[in-house]
């Protein structure tokens, strides 16, 4: 590990993974020159908080010894703020090397996304026309529309349980939309009945599967050449994240 990798900058940020670093740069990359965003605020990676690497980071600030300042930003899995932020630091000092003091946690600032994750920022019509040329605007619109509808009605009759938030959102979680990570056919027909085989929602999940793809194939740094060519102060769906890393680089 490189001391220098995270002391330079006045703050370092703990996200999930890699796709959410990569965003929160490219967020960062249109609000503020690249010497500003090296010299305010370091995105470390930490694969779901399980990374050994990330942990040991971790270690090195919660060091008196180190100054800078530390934040997670964490998926909102669909539960509680609070719920959520006691699970990740139950989960952070279960990983930490005996020993290490942990009275520094309480001063750690922990932000939860108020999306269930990083995906839902995408969720916006005029991100996804980027990807989706093929599709309307009217038709990229009225999908996430009915997306929205189902998603919240499952979080609405969930019980504010972790275990039951995860089985009521299993098929409806954002990422679901840009990635399918099981194929197959049980898998396709219990997604399809969430979605009360709605054709027109179908074609475009399926529609927006492929461009992903292709898109993430073409581009270097998928997340973050989203919002090239716009002005992401104009988009509602970014308001939360432009405000958090705003105040990072203030």
């Amino acid at each position: 590990i490189r001391y220098e990798d995270i002391l330079n900058p006045a703050t370092a940020v703990f996200v999930e993974g890699f796709a959410d670093e990569e965003f929160y740069r490219g967020v960062a990359g249109k609000l503020a020159s690249p010497a500003q965003v090296e010299a305010k605020v370091k995105f470390i990676s930490t694969d779901g908080f399980k990374n050994i690497h990330a942990f040991a980071l971790m270690n090195i600030l919660l060091s008196h010894k180190v100054r800078s300042k530390t934040q997670l930003v964490v998926d909102g899995d669909a539960m509680p703020e609070a719920e959520r932020k006691k699970e990740i630091l139950k989960d952070v000092k279960k990983h930490l090397r005996h020993g290490t003091d942990i009275k520094k946690l309480d001063d750690l600032e922990m932000h939860v996304i108020s999306e269930h994750e990083l995906e839902g920022f995408l969720l916006d019509v005029v991100i996804l026309r980027k990807i989706l040329t093929g599709l309307s605007e009217k038709q990229i619109q009225d999908s996430l529309s009915f997306y929205r509808q189902i998603y919240d009605g499952a979080i609405k009759a969930s019980e504010k349980t972790a275990a039951a938030i995860q089985a009521a959102t299993r098929y409806c979680k954002p990422s679901l939309l840009f990635e399918d990570p099981n194929t197959n056919p049980n898998h396709v027909k219990a997604y399809e009945a969430v979605f009360k085989n709605n054709a027109d929602f179908l074609t475009f999940r399926k529609a927006l599967l492929v461009a992903w793809a292709s898109w993430k194939k073409s581009h270097k740094a998928p997340f973050a050449e989203l919002f090239d060519g716009i002005d992401i102060k104009k988009i509602p769906a970014l308001k939360e994240p432009i405000t958090m890393v705003e105040a990072l680089l203030k």
